[in-house]
């Protein structure tokens, strides 16, 4: 249960991480259009 708990923990984290980057590339691109 517990490393179940990691493993969910580590996918949301990374899955966040990938979001904020595509969030971050969005306003990069808009800005120099």
């Amino acid at each position: 249960m517990d490393v179940h708990k990691k493993i969910s923990g580590g996918l949301i984290k990374i899955y966040s991480n990938h979001y904020v980057e595509e969030k971050i590339l969005e306003k990069i691109i808009f800005e120099n259009i």
